[in-house]
């Protein structure tokens, strides 16, 4: 991606080193998540419960995923990138209309 952007963006620019936002390691940030994703399985409703084990990401939001000692993906992903992926998932889910039959 970088060399794909040389010349289009200034070196400092291209060349910078990465840096997540928000801060996953943030309490606060955290926190946020675990309310989020406690509301969405609230929900009978919401179409995420159609496609998770609702008492794994319970045990997820309990324990805000402290089990989790590996990434799952990539070097960053960890309990609360896997909090704001189910939260994307419901999101997606819900904007466009996606019904799942069984």
């Amino acid at each position: 991606m970088r060399e794909a952007l040389k010349g289009l963006l200034p070196d400092d620019v291209r060349m910078r080193r990465k840096s997540p936002y928000p801060k996953t390691h943030n309490p606060e940030y955290t926190q946020i998540l675990k309310a989020w994703l406690k509301s969405i399985t609230d929900d009978n409703t919401s179409p995420l419960i159609q496609v998770i084990d609702r008492k794994a990401v319970e045990d997820l939001i309990e324990t805000e995923g402290r089990y989790i000692t590996r990434p799952w993906y990539g070097q960053l992903m960890t309990s609360p990138q896997m909090m704001a992926y189910l939260i994307q998932v419901d999101t997606r889910l819900k904007e466009y209309g996606v019904r799942i039959v069984v």
